[in-house]
């Protein structure tokens, strides 16, 4: 049956009715429900993205999530330009898959995110800055801990500083003593 329905419905409609299917409770497979997304996954992926800022269980977004890291560095320049988007859970799934991709230039994709108009979001992009743990991270943290204008971020900067190096983090905390 779900090969008939796999070549009957076009793909943007079987997207459409996953999501209506998850949102509503109906699924109850949620493995088989993986299976069948990743084998859809190369051509739906602009559909799989509108399909999570949809979703509202976190179990359900998380298994979008999950399909959609498994196809890896052929989907993150996708990825990256919908980060910059208004929809907070959507950023932080993207910021999730990006994540757990790990990409090489990272923290180069993380960066814009610091700019995002929610200040709940800036910080998780700073938290997720630093778990790489690179210089270049310590940079960026080092450089909201001095200069973000909201006090909240400059904070929170402290105790991601906090959790690098002594001989790193002493003396730009010391310094703002």
């Amino acid at each position: 049956c779900s090969d008939r329905l796999f070549l009957l419905m076009h793909e943007g409609q079987r997207v459409r009715a996953i999501g209506s299917a998850l949102n509503s409770g109906r699924t109850k497979d949620l493995e088989g429900l993986k299976r069948y997304l990743m084998r859809l996954w190369p051509t739906v992926t602009l559909q799989l993205l509108d399909l999570l800022d949809t979703l509202t269980s976190v179990p359900h977004r998380r298994l979008v999530c999950d399909v959609m890291i498994s196809v890896g560095q052929q989907g993150v320049p996708i990825f990256a330009r919908r980060l910059p988007t208004s929809s907070s859970n959507l950023a932080k799934d993207l910021l999730y898959i990006i994540d757990r991709i790990n990409p090489p230039d990272k923290v180069s994709l993380f960066a814009p995110i610091l700019k995002h108009e929610n200040a709940v979001l800036r910080m998780e992009g700073l938290t997720t800055i630093a778990r790489t743990k690179d210089d270049r991270c310590f940079e960026i943290i080092e450089e909201t801990f001095r200069n973000h204008e909201v006090p909240q971020m400059r904070a929170h900067a402290a105790r991601l500083l906090a959790e690098y190096p002594a001989k790193m983090c002493e003396p730009v905390l010391l310094s703002a003593v």
